[in-house]
């Protein structure tokens, strides 16, 4: 197995003996564990964040939307009441046309 390291690095290991290396070995595959288990949190909780935010959007596009219902839903009801008087007029004006047209 190969393994490239850095010319520093290589300084630093070819003195060593077995035990130092892999001791070497579990120390930097410990510390590279930390990090690669901080950047995995550092990932998550910014997708949370990230989640967080469109949830917020989401709820207030959903308000909005309650909100418009509500209001078309209320001109709904307006414009059937107004439709109702509109043919009550319509009855009351076509009994007075056919009470008239009787009378002549």
């Amino acid at each position: 197995m190969e393994i490239e390291v850095t010319k520093e690095i290589f300084r630093e290991l070819k003195d060593k003996n077995d035990e130092s290396f892999n001791a070497y070995l579990r120390y930097k595959l410990m510390s590279l564990a930390q990090g690669l288990e901080r950047g995995c949190e550092e990932a998550l909780k910014k997708k949370i964040e990230e989640v967080k935010e469109r949830m917020t959007k989401m709820l207030e596009e959903i308000s909005e939307l309650q909100e418009f219902h509500e209001k078309a839903k209320a001109d709904k009801e307006n414009m059937e009441k107004g439709i109702d008087m509109i043919d009550e007029e319509n009855s009351r004006l076509m009994e007075a046309l056919k009470n008239g047209r009787h009378s002549d």
